[in-house]
């Protein structure tokens, strides 16, 4: 194993570095260790050494494409909001004073969240994973996973029933962009 580090790891994070984007290149080592564990978990699938040097490039190769997509996703979704017209304005101080506070009530409801609906949030906002990703770790179905989203983000509303609907997935796009 210690070799494998040696020979292929920084191959494979310079690979990762290549095809991200600058903006998200810090995420290079996140997607190579990601392909590693999977590697790891599926070594019963490779039976020859050339295969583990492919199955490594082309895993690298769809998780940058994974995270691409989401940064992708996540900026065109803030970009479309009006943060000038909505709740915050970037920079204003006085804005981000109150975004921070409503921050750290969003935290406070999530930390009451009741465990399965914590865990799913954990996964799915601060983790950045698919619904398909959250059910195979959790070993349930994907449309119990995507019940107990939208359950937990109907009660997190609940704890913001003085933000309208606009206000809230701001709020929401910006807990996934600052992780």
């Amino acid at each position: 194993m210690e070799l494998f580090y040696k020979l292929q790891y920084p191959g494979l994070i310079l690979y990762a570095c290549k095809l991200l984007d600058p903006e998200v290149s810090c995420l290079a080592e996140d997607c190579v260790q990601d392909v590693i564990v999977n590697t790891y978990l599926h070594k019963d699938d490779i039976h020859a050494p050339f295969q583990l040097r492919s199955y490594l490039l082309n895993g690298v190769r769809n998780r940058v494409i994974d995270v691409h997509r989401q940064y992708t996703a996540r900026t065109r979704y803030v970009d479309s909001k009006s943060w000038d017209a909505g709740c915050f304005k970037v920079d204003d101080y006085s804005a981000t004073m109150i975004e921070n506070e409503v921050l750290d009530r969003l935290y406070a409801a999530v930390r009451m969240l009741p465990p399965i609906y914590r865990e799913v949030f954990d996964m799915s906002f601060a983790e950045g994973l698919k619904i398909s990703e959250i059910a195979e770790r959790l070993g349930i179905a994907d449309i119990t996973v995507k019940k107990r989203k939208a359950k937990l983000i109907e009660i997190l509303r609940g704890h913001f029933s003085d933000l309208s609907h606009d206000q809230f997935s701001i709020l929401l796009a910006i807990v996934i962009c600052s992780n």
